[in-house]
């Protein structure tokens, strides 16, 4: 049967979709990767050298990709507050009680959710109910594990989660088979074995083992039960979002490659190679710094090595990281740890703008899909937990707000306060973050009192210390 234009259509735009899946995958894996330092296995050798060659070299990574992702992340390093409430928004109790039981690492949680949105763009996350410790855990989805089935006006319909779906290692070959490298890559053509797929939708649930469905039930939450966070609300498809990690990656990629040829030609640079001219090729001669070297008679040798400036490299190195760093808005100062000038008031905070604009964004985002999670975890708890959850509540979720840095003024009025005893620790505390109570700024006081005793503050005197742990300490 001859195919039709419609079914020619039909076919080439599945076959678009495949690839178009696949190249997401293999970014979205590569991206984790490089967050989880798993990056040597993406350093390429250069056009002309031999893979046994490029084997016997030595490999260096720098993780650029977790130090940026570390810097923007910061939503969930300041205390989020969590109310529950009913219509006449007084507080429920029993509902905060029951989430503090059940989902104690939540805060944990939702930092790496909010590390690796920043990466990857979108991420899913699934509450689940653990029988045995009798509480919720919860289980992250990067983007190479999601399929999204949706309408064309945006709606999910199903979600098929993957396991085990990227093959094993292609090998390269010598010619007397002798394994010379392995790396992993993304086939979506391998075999079923091993692969399971878990498959949502709003009425059923299905398991799926090597193309087979080995369980089916219905799904008792009556929605699909995957939060989805994201940095960017969907435009055209729902995998349309910013995916900052792939120009951090595509910089990290290029700084190892750098940095792995650096490290080998100051290595030849260091030793070379001798050069023997004239002599017979069976000869092998012996040399080292307490030895000479018997050549025959006409032949001459020399010492090869590269001369190149080790200072030009380096430079190029620290211009890359820059680059990335503005095209990412932030300051160079929040990732590299070196001695800088002492900025004026003004100065900081125009140079922290751009990543306190970044949390206040963020946190309008977040604030919606947190809400949904735990709500889905209740929910789960209510389920398989029998926690008998009240209707009709509310979640109400309260970033703390960044806060500029300290300028010079204000700097030197909380020492002149400290040292009058006119101010404590603590009001310094509630007068930068206007949420905190007494008892909680009181709290970290006595957290820094603890620190202080147990460590050492580096690069100050005897004296120095004595005086800055006294203004922590005083006060109370």
């Amino acid at each position: 049967m001859a195919l039709t234009g419609n079914d020619l259509l039909d076919i080439s735009l599945e076959i678009a979709r495949r690839n178009t899946d696949v190249a997401r995958k293999r970014e979205a894996s590569k991206i984790y990767d490089f967050l989880a330092g798993n990056q040597i296995e993406y350093i390429k050798k250069n056009p002309a050298e031999t893979t046994e060659h490029f084997n016997k070299r030595p490999k260096v990574f720098f993780n650029l990709t977790e130090a940026v992702a570390e810097t923007l992340a910061l939503l969930y390093s300041r205390p989020v507050k969590r109310e529950f409430i009913d219509e006449k928004n007084e507080p429920i109790q029993a509902i905060a009680d029951t989430f503090q039981e059940v989902c104690e690492d939540f805060t944990a949680v939702m930092q790496d959710i909010d590390e690796l949105t920043i990466l990857e763009g979108v991420m899913g996350i699934r509450p689940i109910w653990d029988e045995e410790e009798n509480k919720i855990t919860f289980r992250v989805y990067t983007p190479d594990m999601i399929d999204v089935y949706e309408t064309d006006e945006g709606r999910v319909e199903a979600v098929v989660i993957e396991f085990g779906v990227l093959t094993p290692p292609v090998k390269a070959l010598s010619s007397t088979g002798k394994i010379l490298v392995a790396i992993p890559k993304w086939d979506e053509e391998t075999s079923n074995t091993n692969i399971i797929k878990h498959i949502w939708t709003r009425e059923m649930f299905y398991k799926v083992k090597d193309g087979k469905v080995v369980e089916e039930t219905p799904n008792a939450y009556g929605e699909i039960p995957i939060v989805f966070f994201r940095n960017q609300k969907p435009i055209m498809d729902f995998w349309s979002s910013k995916i900052p990690g792939r120009q951090i990656v595509n910089a990290n990629e290029t700084l190892n490659k750098m940095m792995t040829d650096l490290i080998w030609g100051i290595l030849f640079q260091s030793h070379g190679q001798l050069a023997l001219y004239g002599a017979r090729k069976d000869f092998i001669p012996i040399f080292g710094p307490d030895t000479y070297i018997n050549l025959p008679e006409n032949a001459k040798a020399e010492i090869l090595a590269p001369k190149f400036e080790v200072e030009k490299i380096l430079f190029a190195v620290n211009s890359i990281i820059d680059m990335a760093l503005l095209s990412l808005r932030i300051p160079k100062g929040a990732v590299r740890m070196e001695a800088t000038q002492t900025k004026s008031g003004v100065a900081l905070v125009a140079e922290q703008a751009p990543l306190i604009d970044f949390q206040k964004k963020r946190a309008l985002r977040f604030k919606s899909y947190e809400k949904k999670l735990i709500q889905l975890a209740l929910k789960t708890a209510d389920i398989y937990g029998q926690r008998n959850i009240p209707e009709n509540y509310k979640v109400r979720i309260n970033y703390t707000e960044p806060k500029e840095p300290l300028n010079q003024n204000e700097m030197n009025m909380w020492q002149f306060k400290f040292l009058n005893n006119i101010a404590s620790p603590v009001d310094f505390l509630m007068a930068k973050d206007p949420d905190l109570t007494r008892d909680e700024a009181e709290k970290i006081v006595i957290q820094n009192k603890a620190w202080f005793k147990t460590n050492t503050v580096s690069g100050l005197s005897t004296q120095e210390k004595t005086t800055l742990k006294a203004k922590i300490e005083g006060g109370k």
